[in-house]
């Protein structure tokens, strides 16, 4: 009676254990694909924000430089100075970092 009692929990710890590993197994699965489908979406959404960003920073100092010249001052401010120094780098900053973003949304 014990050897058979015995039998039948082992052949239910069997079947548990069995199941444990393919729930585990899942889990494991479900979650890397979760994970995956995040860091594509985190992607793209800090690549669309960057060329969003990078826009706006172009259009102020586009749009900054235009309204400085209808006001026709002589004078050289130290705005101008920062302005000659940033315009530059934010607009070589700007066409690589829409390339690079151009690039990774064909991928």
């Amino acid at each position: 009676m014990s050897d058979l009692k015995n039998s039948i929990l082992t052949k239910q710890r069997e079947l548990l254990t069995q199941k444990e590993s393919s729930l585990l197994e899942e889990i494991e699965h479900q979650t890397s694909e979760l994970n995956e489908t995040l860091n594509k979406t985190l992607k793209k959404s800090l690549f669309i924000s960057g060329g969003l960003i990078a826009g706006y920073v172009v259009y102020r100092l586009i749009s900054n430089d235009k309204k400085e010249s209808t006001k026709a001052k002589p004078t050289v401010k130290k705005t101008n100075t920062k302005r000659r120094i940033l315009k530059p780098i934010l607009s070589l900053l700007a066409e690589k970092g829409l390339s690079i973003l151009m690039h990774s949304l064909k991928k």
